[in-house]
């Protein structure tokens, strides 16, 4: 086991998502829970977390909540102490920082349809070098145009790209936020996370945080197909799975 970083921060795994996108699969099952391997989703991340250093995680639950808690208990059994946070109504997808208790160290938060290497210490290294309030984990996207693309200054054609490749620079689902942040969402409080961010830009800083990659949102059962041949990366020291809540 790696020993805990220095910069360790607090960690809490947004398990709580119904996952409507995968339809009958998470209809008596959580999406953290469907297996990957042999193993819950979940369980991959957890391990990893702990292989990295990661003593304590929150886990924000909701949807089919009992699942999830009977599986892990306490946490003991994985090397882990895990403390539950419970969203009686749904809070959106940055609600739950508001039934968090009070925090003096920068909190991870990683969500549960998303496979990716995550290099805990790195990315909190980051985060405190750049002094910044959030720090965003973000990947890059690639959409193919099903179409000719054409670059025009009226009324003549100046170049033709066929079926061209957009890259984009997507939100990987993974974000360090400092504990004023945290604290400034309220008990009860329903906040989306985009909102969040919005609200953090307007007044401190945020930065960005490169994931290497490879990413997977496992959201749809055509994406959660392929996550077995993901789960091989949660062994791959020293990054970490994210996993939590979405639709």
């Amino acid at each position: 086991m790696s020993p805990r970083p220095s910069l360790a921060p607090e960690v809490l795994v947004m398990a709580g998502g119904e996952g409507r996108r995968l339809g009958a699969l998470t209809a008596r099952t959580p999406k953290p829970m469907l297996p990957v391997n042999g193993r819950p989703v979940l369980q991959h991340i957890l391990e990893h977390l702990r292989d990295q250093g990661v003593e304590h995680v929150f886990l924000s639950v909701r949807h089919l909540s009992h699942v999830i808690s009977d599986h892990f208990g306490d946490g003991r059994r994985l090397g882990l102490r895990i403390e539950y946070v419970v969203e009686e109504q749904a809070l959106g997808t940055a609600g739950a920082l508001g039934l968090l208790p009070p925090l003096t160290r920068p909190l991870l938060v990683v969500n549960g349809d998303v496979l990716t290497p995550l290099p805990v210490a790195a990315l909190t290294a980051h985060h405190h070098e750049h002094g910044a309030a959030m720090t965003v984990g973000h990947v890059e996207h690639r959409v193919t145009v099903p179409y000719g693309v054409i670059e025009c200054a009226p009324p003549d054609v100046l170049r033709l790209r066929e079926k061209p490749e957009v890259v984009l620079t997507v939100i990987a689902g993974v974000y360090l936020l400092a504990p004023e942040v945290v604290a400034g969402v309220h008990l009860g409080d329903v906040v989306a996370m985009p909102d969040l961010i919005e609200t953090v830009l307007a007044s401190r800083r945020v930065v960005g945080f490169a994931l290497p990659g490879p990413w997977l949102d496992m959201g749809t059962p055509e994406a959660y197909a392929r996550a077995d041949q993901f789960a091989a990366l949660t062994t791959a020291a020293p990054t970490a799975v994210a996993a939590g809540a979405g639709a």
